[in-house]
């Protein structure tokens, strides 16, 4: 399935070809979908090039590439958009990112004390409060971060000794799990 993206109308029974290879990113990791006529945004790995995030205004039947180059080597690992126009997105070395352009553009976060950990996963239960997580994959540590003002500043919540994080969920603002 690699670059492709397909659609389903039955619940799953079928999947459709809805593009094939809009881009060389491989593993497309999130989508961000509106409504099945409306807007959808898809993340994946494509580094040092426009391409990463792909962009499709009408459903899927036409897409463009986003004009964003994700830096070497921060490969795109989740997406979280809040509506059309606004969400993060977060990668490989500590890299995170604010979109207020529907991923047009993203502008770089950096979280003080995450350094080069890969950030697998993110949980925002608002725009403003929300979680990444990660870790240095083959033996290295974890890390968990939290914000409560869209990223602007972050709370070091990782625990000493836990290993890689590599997902997230909150239910609500004190409720939330990792693996």
């Amino acid at each position: 399935i690699r670059g492709n993206i397909y659609k389903s109308t039955n619940s799953g029974t079928d999947w459709n070809l809805l593009t094939q290879r809009v881009t060389q990113a491989n593993f497309l990791r999130s989508f961000y979908v509106e409504n099945t006529s409306g807007k959808i945004i898809v993340a994946g790995n494509l580094t040092f090039d426009p391409g990463a995030i792909i962009i499709s205004n009408d459903g899927g039947n036409t897409w463009i590439a986003s004009p964003q180059a994700i830096p070497i080597d921060k490969n795109l690992e989740k997406m979280q958009m809040f509506d059309n126009n606004n969400g993060f997105f977060s990668g490989r070395e500590g890299y995170f990112a604010k979109t207020t352009d529907g991923a047009m553009s993203l502008t770089q976060i950096v979280i003080p004390f995450v350094g080069i950990n890969f950030l697998f996963d993110m949980d925002f239960i608002t725009p403003l409060a929300g979680w990444v997580v990660g870790g240095i994959p083959n033996g290295g540590g974890g890390v968990i971060a939290k914000t409560t003002d869209g990223g602007l500043n972050w709370i070091n919540q990782t625990p000493v000794g836990i290993p890689v994080v590599g997902r997230i969920d909150f239910v609500d603002a004190n409720i939330g799990y990792i693996s």
